[in-house]
């Protein structure tokens, strides 16, 4: 009895031991919009336990931000950018409307826990 249960609980230690190792911290993408007018948009992403691409419509606040992904994220990985294959933004009168394609669009910060997110700025 106290093998069984001994070698439960090494072989439970060891898998989150594997899980902690193997794993890559959360990393949360945001959206903001410094305009004064709400903009709509589309962003495509591939969903990994689905395998495929899923596109999710998005409606962004006068001066507001939303988290339009999360994902677990290699801090050395692509550019953040690259974790989304499409956006589609719709067109504003009057708003400067940001490319979410380049690499300079895209903020790198960290919390007060040091965990890295990235902020795209869609307008002004």
């Amino acid at each position: 009895m106290k093998i069984k249960f001994f070698t439960l609980v090494a072989l439970s230690i060891f898998c989150a031991r594997c899980a902690v190792i193997g794993g890559y911290p959360m990393t949360n993408f945001y959206v903001k919009n410094n305009s004064a007018k709400p903009i709509t948009f589309e962003a495509t992403v591939f969903k990994y336990n689905i395998r495929q691409n899923v596109t999710i419509p998005f409606l962004v606040k006068p001066n507001d931000s939303l988290l339009a992904r999360q994902v677990g994220y290699k801090k050395d990985g692509e550019n953040p950018q690259s974790w989304f294959n499409r956006f589609h933004i719709a067109d504003i009168n009057d708003v400067k409307i940001f490319d979410p394609n380049k690499p300079e669009n895209w903020i790198k910060l960290k919390d007060k826990n040091g965990h890295i997110f990235y902020t795209f700025t869609i307008a002004e």
